[in-house]
């Protein structure tokens, strides 16, 4: 069983920037290979990451590979999926992911990484589809998209 709630106390844990990138690294790994997250596991796991893309602001590395996780935890539009892309909302993911693409902007890496982060987030068929979308939008997702 993987420790979501451990990985994301590492995550929150380490302020340099190599230990957060390695955090990221690992978080992204396990949630790609391990088939889905609980819903614990999640809160914790986006929570962190939204503290490492906080705390790494200026670090176009660590705000590539959150970005990237952040699309491994949303991908599917069935209801996992949907259900992480609102618990990426509701851990205030999408002001960081559209800071990154601001901050960022001439790093193609981080711009395509939180595109599909973003995609992600907006896609589905649930009841909070709509809001979801309102909500990138309010953040200020679509001049950054068609800015990248």
């Amino acid at each position: 069983r993987i420790p979501w709630p451990q990985l994301g106390a590492y995550l929150r844990e380490r302020t340099t920037r190599a230990k957060a990138a390695i955090a990221v690294l690992v978080i992204r790994v396990v949630a790609k290979r391990a088939g889905g997250l609980n819903a614990a596991g999640t809160a914790s796991v986006l929570s962190a990451l939204v503290a490492a893309m906080r705390v790494h602001a200026a670090n176009a590395d660590i705000r590539e590979q959150a970005c990237r996780a952040l699309m491994s935890i949303t991908t599917g539009d069935d209801a996992q999926g949907e259900a992480c892309a609102q618990a990426a909302v509701d851990a205030g993911a999408l002001p960081h992911i559209v800071a990154a693409m601001h901050v960022h902007a001439a790093n193609a890496a981080v711009q395509d990484q939180a595109c599909r982060a973003l995609i992600n987030i907006a896609a589905g068929n649930d009841a909070h589809r709509d809001a979801r979308r309102q909500a990138a939008e309010d953040a200020g997702a679509l001049p950054q998209i068609v800015a990248a």
